[in-house]
């Protein structure tokens, strides 16, 4: 535990070496935490990393700068009301062998991953389950998630917080689905001016009945395969909006206004 009561402040730093912890590993419990990997170093962790866990405006922060870090379940950035968990990574391997979770206990709560560097793999991605999420990747970072696993962009119901993933760099990969607003009443948006994204399955945005999503692509190259459907469906069951102002898109087909009576899709090109 880093930071374990209220107005405590836990500071670790690890630059060689291995640390292995059988269970949970908490940065920022109820007090203000801070893990700075760099160096050589390896974290292996038996079930979660939670950062910023329980009490309200506690902040925890984990820099990710080089080496290595293996999660046995998930990664969870901010939990509960008024928490703010923050992964900064600019270099390195993290491995996550479930979900990577941000916002996911709260409405107030805000989840925030950084990555300019290095490479992530994991499961599933939310970004916002409950609360805000935030997720930016740039300079030369890799994210993969491999079959069996989505990026959520909004995912729980009433999630109206403005949920993002900004790509102005780097490349991610995603062996099935990118799906925006999963549920009623989330906002899921995606911007892209750079780096790449390659989605061997569809993207789907407004996938839920009641759900809105926004993709804007300024810059960049997308591929999107549709395997086991279309391309995109923008406004699969809600309202989806796809608006194309640079970069290139390779897919086979666009469904608009897709799924149900009620689905509104709306597709704007001006350049690229």
């Amino acid at each position: 535990f880093l930071g374990v009561a209220t107005g405590d402040k836990g500071t670790y730093t690890l630059t060689g070496g291995t640390l292995t912890v059988s269970n949970d590993v908490f940065v920022g419990d109820s007090g203000a935490g801070t893990f700075t990997l760099d160096g050589s170093g390896s974290v292996t962790v038996g079930n979660n990393i939670q950062i910023s866990d329980s009490d309200s405006n506690t902040n925890g922060v984990f820099n990710h700068n080089a080496g290595t870090v293996s999660i046995g379940n998930d990664l969870l950035l901010g939990r509960l009301s008024g928490t703010y968990g923050h992964y900064v990574m600019t270099g390195g391997t993290l491995t996550v062998t479930a979900d990577i979770f941000m916002a996911d206990g709260s409405a107030n709560a805000i989840g925030q991953l950084d990555a300019s560097g290095g490479t992530i793999n994991a499961g599933n991605i939310y970004v916002g389950r409950n609360g805000q999420g935030l997720m930016t990747v740039s300079g030369d970072a890799t994210v993969h998630v491999p079959a069996g696993g989505d990026i959520f962009i909004g995912d729980l119901s009433g999630n109206g917080n403005s949920n993002q993933l900004t790509v102005t760099g780097g490349s991610i990969g995603v062996d099935d689905n990118i799906e925006l607003g999963d549920s009623s009443g989330t906002l899921g948006l995606l911007y892209m001016s750079g780096g790449s994204l390659s989605v061997s399955g569809q993207v789907f945005i407004g996938d839920a009945s009641g759900s809105t999503g926004k993709v804007t692509i300024a810059g960049g190259a997308v591929e999107v395969n549709g395997l086991g459907g279309d391309g995109f469906e923008i406004g699969n069951n809600g309202e989806g909006h796809l608006m194309v102002y640079g970069g290139t898109i390779d897919v086979d087909d666009f469904d608009i206004g897709a799924n149900t009576a009620g689905a509104r899709g709306f597709m704007t090109v001006t350049g690229g």
